[in-house]
């Protein structure tokens, strides 16, 4: 599964160029030009002057060769040139940008999308905006693993193990986290903080493949794409931790030719996130296995056919043995997972989203024709192209949608099709990658790059200017409630205190967690309930929280807080 990472001081860093000759397919070394060689190669091809008429045209081979940004390697003194628009629209040659100007941009982007991403969770927390219950599900296990316990989620159902839902145990990672600052906030920074961190290797790789204007463009439009705000906006969940994975693992495979460690790693780390991810890198390595594959093809046939000598050829080069093995390795531990670990902490002995995948007569009675159904799917899609600038549809790095695509489009839950909630955020890196690439190998202009890269940057962040963006801008819902209202739900917290086996409502669950059992309204089941706390909703039916607490759970109850509708009743 692993190759051998390189070793040299240029290659440990993000921005420098791999050597050529560990690139299935480069060309032989005496036909390799540095960086000061490719900067006259075209007055050479065509006897002008190479700063009035640049090469702009990539190199179409992707394994053979990197295009003339990415081979110039950090210790060249020679500018690095690539295609600009001058005033007339004509090109004209601009120098490349070292490799701090790469950093200062990429961790700039990080910083801003941080600042910003953390600015919205914050208004989230303080208003009281919950749009589901996964906040609360995933503080809970956070302070179970603090405290070296099994993630044992009463919010679930009482005493329900959360490794018989989802297979996440990376997600142990939370728990030292949570200790240092146990609040269901502590999530949402983090969750925020990781996906600006995702970032940062694909901003680094756009600079170093585009030039410093279109890398910024792709960086923006990565981070402010409506997969991670849509995401931000639904809170904590596990795939926090896949974004960053993916989209380093792709961009240093990409950036080294497949010759990384640390890439194949990151990548397989993967299938410890989430049951399905193990799916996801397996289309990973069949696509790493694909490229091997071309590149022995091309050293074998003038016409680069795929045949099965080449595919022999191609399994026993590191690259192709490295795809080979994420392949089997991502499998395995997706049907692992699904057959034997998650029926083993299920109290019902199975797989808890079968039914997801089961036949739903409402969208359409073919399983088959269910993909194709209802025409929401259509619009994701053609966001998800979108945000590919639509040139990164050619390349392989898009079939790594496939598998997340494929559960969604045949689960028969409405929010897995569209592009609201968290599950486009993992095609988010997967969709900038493939941008990358087929910009970085595409013969076309300047101008034509920089229409793909603007139509990403356009879509992404216009998508989400309807959601989370314009909400955090002007104020719309979910912010638009008075201060007065906010410190009502406040004081409620404060007034239940601590040492209660309480029920709450959904917008309270997460924030009762520290420092007591909390139990959803609809799953407390047979548990021993001593406490109830309701932000306003018509979880009551209209009645006091004390009188719905005596009917519910028997005995006497007192109502110890109550205003704006947020209530708080203890047994007597």
């Amino acid at each position: 599964m692993t190759s051998s990472e390189e070793t040299s001081p240029e290659s440990l860093d993000p921005i420098a160029g791999p050597s050529p000759e560990a690139v299935p397919g480069a060309e032989p070394e005496s036909n390799l030009q540095t960086g000061s060689d490719r900067e006259t190669e075209p007055a050479r091809q065509t006897g002008s002057d190479p700063a009035a008429e640049p090469n702009l045209e990539s190199h179409p081979d992707p394994e053979a060769e990197p295009d003339a940004e990415s081979c110039a390697g950090p210790e060249s003194r020679v500018p690095q040139q690539s295609a600009g628009p001058s005033k007339d629209g004509a090109p004209v040659a601009a120098v490349a940008p070292s490799r701090a100007v790469a950093h200062i941009l990429a961790w700039s982007i990080a910083a801003l999308s941080a600042f910003a991403y953390v600015l919205y969770s914050q208004l989230q927390w303080r208003t009281f905006a919950t749009p589901s219950w996964d906040l609360g599900i995933f503080t809970e296990l956070a302070k179970q693993y603090s405290q070296f316990d099994a993630p044992t989620v009463d919010i679930k159902g009482p005493e329900f193990n959360l490794l018989g839902d989802h297979f996440h145990p990376l997600l142990v990672l939370l728990g030292p986290v949570y200790k240092l600052f146990p609040s269901g906030l502590t999530l949402l920074v983090l969750q925020d903080l990781l996906f600006a961190l995702g970032s940062v290797p694909i901003t680094l790789l756009a600079v170093k493949r585009l030039g410093k204007s279109l890398g910024a463009v792709v960086g923006i439009g990565y981070a402010m794409s409506w997969g991670l705000w849509s995401a931000v906006e639904s809170q904590f969940h596990e795939i926090a931790f896949a974004v960053p994975l993916l989209a380093y693992g792709l961009a240093r495979w990409l950036d080294t030719k497949g010759n990384s460690r640390s890439a194949l790693v990151a990548v397989g780390l993967l299938v410890f996130v989430k049951e399905d991810l193990g799916l996801t890198v397996c289309a990973v390595g069949l696509v790493f296995l694909w490229q091997a594959w071309g590149a022995a093809a091309r050293t074998d046939d003038r016409f680069a056919i795929r045949s099965r000598a080449s595919l022999k050829k191609a399994l026993s080069s590191p690259q192709g043995k490295a795809g080979a093995r994420l392949a089997a390795w991502g499998l395995a531990w997706t049907l692992l997972a699904i057959l034997v670990i998650l029926p083993i902490f299920n109290p019902e002995g199975g797989w808890e989203y079968t039914n997801r995948l089961a036949q739903n007569d409402a969208v359409a009675s073919n399983f088959l024709l269910r993909f194709f159904l209802p025409a929401t799917k259509y619009a994701t899609l053609l966001l998800l192209a979108l945000a590919t600038g639509l040139v990164g549809l050619v390349s392989p790095y898009v079939w790594i949608m496939l598998p997340t695509l494929f559960w969604r489009f045949a689960g028969n839950v409405e929010h897995y099709w569209g592009w609201h909630w968290h599950y486009s955020a993992i095609l988010v890196p997967i969709a900038a990658i493939a941008l990358i690439d087929a910009c970085s190998r595409w013969r076309g202009t300047y101008r034509a790059r920089l229409a793909a890269a603007c139509v990403a940057l356009v879509s992404n962040v216009g998508v989400a200017w309807f959601g989370p963006i314009g909400q955090l801008v002007d104020g719309r819902t979910p912010f638009s409630v008075t201060e007065e209202q906010a410190q009502a739900g406040r004081d409620a917290v404060e007034a239940l205190g601590t040492g209660h086996n309480v029920v709450a409502n959904l917008p309270m669950l997460a924030y009762n967690v520290p420092g007591n059992r909390v139990y959803w309204e609809g799953t407390y089941g047979k548990a021993k309930i001593d406490a109830v706390i309701f932000a306003p909703s018509n979880s009551t039916g209209g009645l006091p929280a004390d009188v719905w607490a005596e009917q519910k759970f028997g005995g006497r109850w007192k109502l110890v807080y109550s205003r704006l509708n947020y209530q708080v009743a203890v047994r007597q």
